[in-house]
């Protein structure tokens, strides 16, 4: 999938991760099994031994406490919250003009306080060793950050770098 900025420039979408511990967790597998391989359900996990981890899934969900396959399954990424939380922060902490800084779009008609105030709502304890909301604030883009972030590592393009663009050959002259 692709889509076009306000400025004409096109942008291939190559991958989502979206929660699907909540209450709709059949209509999130449901939405993965519909974009295999472009779509991949998550599970945020307070700590574990790796980053993450994969586990297939064979079954939807039922409210009936039935067992309904799921066609060719899916896989559930199960994603260590701490490790990916504790990289955002210190991404969004390197100084702007910094290599490896986090960039935003201009904010020309303040559009990012909400983004803002949702970035800002967790904050490391140190005493439960773990990010909490202490005001229960919405967290949706910090979420969201935090899944991208995710799926970034899994596929291995979180510190890809462009290519530069390789110089033209010059034509060789002939000598006279």
């Amino acid at each position: 999938a692709s889509f076009t900025d306000a400025g004409g420039n096109a942008y291939h979408v190559a991958g989502v991760m979206i929660d699907a511990m909540g209450s709709r967790t059949a209509e999130v597998y449901s939405w993965a099994l519909r974009h295999r391989g472009r779509v991949f359900p998550w599970q945020g996990r307070q700590s574990m031994t790796a980053p993450y981890s994969m586990t297939p899934l064979e079954y939807f969900p039922s409210a009936k406490g039935d067992k309904i396959r799921i066609p060719g399954g899916l896989t559930l990424f199960r994603c260590d919250t701490t490790f990916f939380k504790s990289g955002l922060a210190a991404k969004l902490a390197i100084a702007p003009e910094d290599a490896g800084a986090f960039h935003l779009h201009r904010d020309a008609d303040g559009e990012l306080r909400q983004y803002m105030a949702e970035m800002s709502a967790e904050v490391w304890d140190d005493a439960k060793q773990c990010w909490i909301n202490p005001k229960g604030r919405a967290n949706h883009y910090w979420d969201c950050e935090v899944m991208v972030s995710a799926l970034a590592y899994i596929k291995g393009v979180r510190n890809s770098r462009k290519e530069p663009p390789k110089p033209e050959a010059t034509p060789q002259r002939k000598a006279a």
